[in-house]
């Protein structure tokens, strides 16, 4: 796996060892990704402190507020979800192509893990397809199994 934070503090060295494999633009890639997730992320976090805070029964103004923030905080998740997948995209491209080499700077009996990152890899890529559901789809989703439940003592 690539270090995303020493990637980004020092890339030409990554991109120099990356290049002896062929895949140096995948780290251009990876960084512009991590570039965009670290640009979404605090957003995102900031507008669902925003949504769960208050208490009580919110006025009109704020119910109004609240979907516009919600409607902002979905976009976001969009982007992110979109970013987090080019970044698990790009991690798997260089696993596939590098993680031999890359586990055998560990040591020689590390690249006999290489199925085991590949399988890794490849699952939070599929991982990173997972779209967030949504608090109304969830509360539809739970209401429509608990529908479903048969009790043997119902009258």
């Amino acid at each position: 796996m690539i270090d995303l934070r020493a990637a980004r503090n020092d890339p030409d060295t990554f991109r120099t060892a990356l290049a002896r494999k062929g895949a140096a633009e995948q780290l251009d890639e990876l960084l512009d990704a991590d570039r965009a997730v670290l640009d979404v992320q605090p957003r995102v976090e900031q507008l669902r402190a925003r949504r769960k805070g208050g208490s009580g029964k919110p006025t009109p103004e704020q119910l109004v507020e609240l979907e516009r923030v919600k409607a902002e905080l979905q976009q976001l998740v969009t982007v992110l979800s979109a970013a987090n997948l080019a970044v698990s995209l790009v991690g798997v491209v260089v696993i596939v192509f590098m993680g031999r080499t890359v586990l055998s700077w560990f040591g020689p009996s590390f690249p006999a893990a290489y199925p085991v990152l590949l399988v890794l890899s490849s699952s939070s890529f599929v991982g990173s397809h997972q779209t967030p559901v949504s608090p109304e789809s969830r509360s539809a989703m739970s209401m429509e199994s608990k529908s479903k439940v048969e009790t043997p003592f119902a009258a």
